[in-house]
């Protein structure tokens, strides 16, 4: 027996018609219920909910007096703020197992002779699905198992420890100390001689009448 509830009486009879166009008439085994879930559910030791609503835990705890122990609750959302907050709905009630949610994607294939490829579109996203197990009164739902995190590594290098340096270091330190320093390009250039530094020509205009030296040949 399967037993339908639809808050909106325009919803209802569109389901109403597809049912009677599919079987060709009413189904002996359906029965439809205009109504909010929490408040006309009266079924009991039912097997299996499907729960595709706006807010599916407003009805966690009709739904979860509705179900034997081992029947399985079914939800259908489609944002990722829904899917939390369901989750955790069914974990304060404590009448569930851990529940497991995935997505559904679909991608078609494109199959014709030797050219067997995916399809270039697809669709990416159509909804969670949210799935948990009735427990038998009593009994506590099952730990969560995590994985425990990795401790952080802090990597600290000792200090180097102070030590006597040894007699070739202390030479050459007090050498560096006493040796003169190399003269800079500056005071090189100044203290050539005469005959050897180095002069820039000096460029030459239009109105310069002498001509310019030739080299003598070697």
């Amino acid at each position: 027996m399967l037993h339908s509830y639809e808050r909106r009486e325009d919803f209802a009879e569109i389901a109403q018609q597809n049912v009677e166009r599919y079987f060709g008439g009413p189904h002996p085994a359906w029965q439809l219920t205009v109504g909010d879930l929490q408040d006309n559910l009266s079924d009991t030791d039912v097997d299996r909910v499907i729960l595709d609503m706006l807010a599916p835990w407003e009805c966690l705890e009709a739904v979860s007096k509705a179900l034997v122990p081992g029947g399985i609750l079914c939800c259908y959302v489609a944002t990722t703020t829904q899917l939390a907050r369901t989750v955790e709905s069914i974990r304060e009630i404590g009448s569930f197992n851990e529940p497991t949610a995935w997505e559904s994607m679909i991608r078609n294939w494109h199959i014709e002779g030797l050219a067997v490829r995916p399809d270039h579109r697809m669709i990416g996203h159509t909804g969670f699905l949210l799935t948990a197990r009735r427990l038998a009164d009593g009994v506590e739902p099952p730990m969560r198992r995590r994985r425990p995190a990795k401790a952080p590594t802090v990597r600290t290098t000792p200090a180097p420890t102070p030590t006597a340096a040894p007699a070739a270091d202390a030479a050459r330190a007090a050498y560096n100390a006493t040796a003169p320093r190399p003269s800079s390009r500056h005071q090189l250039r100044n203290s050539a001689p005469a005959p050897f530094r180095c002069r820039r020509p000096r460029p030459r205009g239009p109105g310069d009448n002498h001509r310019p030296r030739r080299s003598a040949p070697l």
